[in-house]
């Protein structure tokens, strides 16, 4: 259900002429469920550009430490998500280390790495 969701909510942006770009993010470990995804969406036209946010083990759990600590997140995800992250580092795309940057200076290392 999630993904025919996902992609008929896609599938209305990329359909849409008044849109030049669309930017999905969504938290992918495995490259399958981007496969499965691209596969919904076929016959579109579209450039697709892939582009993997990574990050250390100590700038993870100090993220998500401080999560915790605001009441956004529950105690368990500190330790799923360490032993999810060597699988980010093996999926297919671009990978951008947001170790020690801000989402702003993420957005604009992925914007300089579109236009190369």
């Amino acid at each position: 259900m999630v993904m025919d969701n996902v992609s008929c909510l896609l599938r209305s942006f990329l359909q849409n002429s008044g849109l030049e770009t669309v930017i999905f993010c969504w938290v992918l470990h495995q490259d399958e469920i981007l496969q499965q995804l691209i596969e919904r969406l076929k016959p579109l036209e579209y450039r697709l550009l892939v582009y993997n946010l990574i990050l250390s083990p100590q700038a993870l759990e100090a993220r998500l430490t401080e999560d915790v600590r605001r009441g956004l997140r529950q105690p368990d995800i500190l330790a799923r998500s360490l032993a999810r992250l060597p699988l980010y580092r093996r999926l297919a795309g671009t990978p951008v280390d947001v170790s020690e940057i801000t989402p702003e200076q993420a957005a604009k290392r992925i914007r300089e790495l579109t236009q190369e």
